[in-house]
């Protein structure tokens, strides 16, 4: 149900997490990017992920997958913003979950900057 509702949401998520915003929307975010390369939050997320419980990397997994199976079955209509962007998103993971929650959890800091 959220890939039906917010998949271009999640996809820039996971691309601002990761420093990959850039690749979809312009040479402008390459600052933004790199500094978030720079925190590596894709490699903690795949340490925090490959040392949670099994039954927890269980639940990102099953999520993981619906939300790929909505890409495979909408692939035609995906959000709108794929198709002005001439582009779909990769399949989801685990790991995409847990790279968004550190980026939620920067955001929400205070003492951040």
């Amino acid at each position: 149900m959220t890939a039906q509702d917010r998949l271009w949401q999640m996809d820039t998520f996971r691309r601002n997490a990761n420093g990959e915003l850039a690749e979809i929307l312009g040479s402008s975010l390459v600052k933004h990017d790199r500094a978030q390369r720079v925190l590596q939050f894709r490699r903690t997320a795949e340490r925090i992920y490959a040392n949670l419980p099994a039954e927890d990397r269980a639940r990102l997994d099953d999520y993981a997958r619906g939300v790929n199976l909505f890409i495979a079955q909408h692939h035609d209509t995906l959000p709108p913003e794929f198709k002005l962007l001439l582009y779909r998103p990769r399949p989801w993971s685990g790991v995409d979950s847990v790279s968004i929650g550190l980026m939620l959890v920067q955001s929400l800091d205070t003492h951040w900057t």
